[in-house]
């Protein structure tokens, strides 16, 4: 681990993250609770994302007014996210301000208000931010493909929920969920800039005295894959195709291989379908692959946008691409390059004090513990193109695959017989 991360779990049972950056001049603070859209089963859908924008409606003793207006008067910023897994809050200031960002972001976690008239005020809010996103087929594809190929599971539900699940929300759920959820055992707290670790431990502990409660027995069911063709019609520019299938967990060693594999297939403008799809054909402007991770089932997709009379000519292609990974596997090239890649990515994005309390969060949460970048370095080197090719030939096969599709379509038949 890195010595300059600092671990201590607080008398209240927070776990608490700190890492000392003393070059650079600022800090970034976290919280992150084990409460996401997939822990709803017993409340209506879109209720953690529903918790996560009232947080930011008023506390005890701040209005939501005073919580921007604190925040941008230091010249810092405030969000969060919630997904299907966890809900996180951070907030982002010059060193001197960490006192200050800590304390709102407390306030926030405490004491929020949740006043009735600022419930219904934020549901109208969700409401439109469903509707955006209904009108913006390049996003809504993803949520579409979930469901489809995890079809009656939770995580494949929505994060932002439905406009009628939104509906039923009541103030009693979000009260329930809080203290359901939003429990000492159940929250992280990290810390990354210009601090001290031992200044920082003390705060935390002084501001959490009090705070009790444990959290609420989860026990997530199997995922199933479930193939097929979906369409939906709408009368767009484009079609839009997400092509899904298994993929693996946080916890597989599995997971630098996929994450490579998708690099080579279609992680970049280098990839094999970016060439041969847009560079070459010209049918597209946007395709891509990505892995997607949780803690005990994955996925991956492969997301196209093209017109209409493309669409077909475009699948039959990427499918012809996943054919030939699993028949030819990777030259060397493509494997180092890949590598790089990864690597690159891996390292510049963790150069700031708000990337470096991210990487803190997501990494305990989700593997148990921290790796450093030179461990996670040294994984990615060790994965060999055989191990891509074996990978390949495990997901890509046509009982697994689920294509989702948004278009002017005027046959359900449009597509047909997918196979690689």
């Amino acid at each position: 681990m890195n010595p300059a991360v600092k671990i201590k779990k607080l008398s209240s049972g927070i776990t608490v993250l700190a890492e000392e950056m003393p070059l650079v001049h600022s800090v970034a603070v976290g919280f992150l609770t084990g409460f996401g859209s997939k822990h709803e089963r017993d409340f209506p859908g879109g209720i953690a994302h529903y918790v996560e924008h009232m947080l930011f409606k008023g506390t005890l003793k701040r209005s939501k007014a005073d919580i921007a207006e604190q925040i941008d008067a230091v010249g810092g910023r405030i969000n969060a996210h919630t997904s299907k897994e966890y809900t996180s809050y951070f907030a982002v200031v010059l060193d001197e301000h960490f006192t200050l960002a800590l304390d709102i972001l407390t306030d926030m976690y405490l004491n929020s208000a949740f006043d009735e008239a600022e419930i219904e005020l934020e549901r109208n809010v969700i409401l439109e931010e469903i509707k955006m996103y209904e009108d913006a087929p390049e996003e809504k594809i993803h949520d579409l493909a979930f469901q489809n190929i995890w079809d009656g599971h939770i995580l494949g539900r929505p994060i932002i929920g439905t406009e009628k699940s939104v509906r039923q929300i009541a103030r009693a759920d979000i009260l329930a969920c809080l203290k359901s959820f939003y429990t000492p055992d159940n929250t992280l707290i990290a810390v990354a800039g210009n601090v001290r670790a031992d200044e920082v431990f003390q705060q935390i502990e002084a501001r959490f005295d009090g705070f009790r409660g444990k959290v609420r027995e989860y026990q997530e069911l199997p995922v199933a894959i479930v193939p097929g063709i979906k369409t939906v019609k709408k009368d767009t520019e484009q079609a839009h195709l997400c092509l899904s299938t298994k993929g693996v967990a946080y916890s597989s060693n599995d997971r630098f291989t996929l994450s490579l594999l998708s690099s080579i297939l279609g992680g970049s403008m280098s990839s094999r379908l970016f060439q041969k799809v847009r560079e070459q054909k010209g049918l597209v402007y946007s395709i891509y692959t990505y892995p997607t991770f949780y803690q005990q089932a994955g996925l991956f997709t492969l997301y196209v946008g093209t017109q209409l009379k493309n669409a077909r000519q475009v699948l039959d292609l990427s499918l012809k691409e996943l054919t030939l990974f699993k028949q030819n596997g990777v030259t060397p090239t493509e494997l180092q390059r890949a590598k790089e890649q990864v690597k690159g990515h891996l390292v510049l994005n963790l150069e700031d004090s708000a990337s470096r309390m991210s990487w803190l969060l997501k990494s305990l949460y989700n593997y148990g513990k921290l790796s450093t970048v030179e461990e996670i370095m040294q994984k990615v080197d060790r994965v060999t193109g055989d191990d891509i090719q074996r990978l390949a030939t495990e997901i890509f096969i046509k009982e697994d695959l689920q294509l989702t599709a948004i278009g002017n379509f005027t046959k359900s038949s449009f597509f047909q017989n997918l196979d690689c």
